[in-house]
């Protein structure tokens, strides 16, 4: 009898796994195939009336909520989804909607046509890949360190992850400079740092 208890109660567990699996599949593919179409939207469009690339001008990314179901019962990991979803088709988008715009293709927000240094030959549509600005690598050193922080600190306190909680991540201009002339892109690639530091963080800590 109690064998057979046991074997009911992994059943039931089994089920429960398996339901959670395929819920956890479906917030992350409704997240990524919202998150692309919104942001390839919005990059082209962006780029075909002239704008400077900006992630944080559009209230869908800094929301990043758009297809959200109450069952899918994770908000925080469906935004980090959506977000580096809609990061991915606004690149695309801003890079497409510039080929319309002379001198401009395969140009890199804040870098001017031929602000750029050669690429791999092996770059989508034999595009060029311009250098990297001079604060990049002050973003991601010091986002990095910041999320790694951060992350570890969560961790330590039982607390879940979640990104949105810390000011740092939201601001993402820790260490810019009013001399870098671009904070929207160094906000970019900070978040970008900052998430894969706390990430790290976070998981050594568990």
């Amino acid at each position: 009898m109690r064998q057979r208890g046991r074997k009911v109660i992994w059943a039931c567990l089994s089920v429960l796994l398996f339901s959670g699996m395929l819920l956890a599949q479906g917030y992350s593919d409704v997240a990524r195939n919202t998150g692309y179409r919104d942001g390839l939207e919005k990059g082209a469009n962006d780029a075909r009336q002239a704008k400077s690339f900006s992630l944080d001008r559009h209230d869908a990314y800094k929301d990043a909520d758009h297809g959200y179901r109450d069952s899918f019962r994770n908000k925080n990991a469906y935004k980090q989804t959506y977000r580096d979803a809609f990061r991915r088709g606004y690149q695309v988008g801003y890079n497409e909607g510039s080929l319309g715009r002379p001198g401009e293709r395969g140009q890199r927000p804040g870098v001017g046509p031929r602000g750029g240094s050669p690429g791999s030959p092996g770059s989508p549509g034999g595009m060029r890949r311009p250098a990297s600005p001079a604060y990049a690598q002050t973003a991601s050193n010091t986002a990095y360190r910041d999320g790694r922080e951060k992350g570890a600190n969560d961790a330590r306190q039982g607390k879940s992850y979640n990104l949105d909680r810390h000011d740092y991540y939201k601001d993402a201009d820790h260490g810019y400079r009013d001399s870098f002339n671009n904070k929207e892109d160094y906000k970019r690639l900070y978040r970008d740092a900052f998430r894969r530091g706390y990430t790290d963080g976070y998981r050594q800590r568990k």
